[in-house]
């Protein structure tokens, strides 16, 4: 925990950093303001101080929600192997744009997708042989708690 006093001109700086460092959403830089304000209850003061910081970063492109859910969608997909459902589900809980996140998730490449899908299946499959073969509707859950849909996994499994 913090605890020096940050102006509002270090906040906001601190605040281009934190953008300029990765992809951020306004959920995420709203949470980090409070942090490193002490998460002390917020006054009227400071409430409008995080408006203008947000704002600010808005309108000098650190934060722009079509490019956060575009990235945001590649990396859940790249490195952690989610599926649509659980990606669009955690892009509703930061509270972004439907067509932002719309958009973004129209972009998916579905070879890449399908490919995510056959290698996350294939891996559950190689580390717990006696489980799937005990019991092979293991794998339809752990694909479906990946955010796969079911007709996704359907189809997968008719190969």
């Amino acid at each position: 925990m913090e605890n020096k006093e940050w102006s509002a001109e270090e906040l906001r700086l601190r605040a281009e950093s934190y953008c300029a460092s990765a992809e951020r959403c306004e959920q995420d830089v709203q949470l980090k303001l409070r942090q490193w304000m002490g998460n002390k209850p917020e006054t009227e003061n400071e409430q409008d101080i995080c408006s203008d910081i947000i704002t600010h970063l808005y309108k000098a492109g650190f934060m722009d929600n079509e490019r956060y859910c575009r990235a945001f969608v590649h990396d859940k997909l790249a490195y952690q192997h989610w599926g649509r459902m659980k990606i669009q589900y955690m892009l509703h809980a930061k509270k972004l744009p439907e067509a932002a996140i719309s958009t973004a998730m129209d972009e998916l490449d579905e070879n890449e997708y399908q490919k995510v899908l056959e290698h996350t299946a294939e891996q559950f499959i190689r580390l717990n042989r006696k489980k799937y073969t005990a019991n092979p509707d293991c794998l339809y859950r752990f694909l479906a708690q990946r955010g796969f849909t079911t007709q996704e996994i359907r189809q997968f499994l008719q190969k």
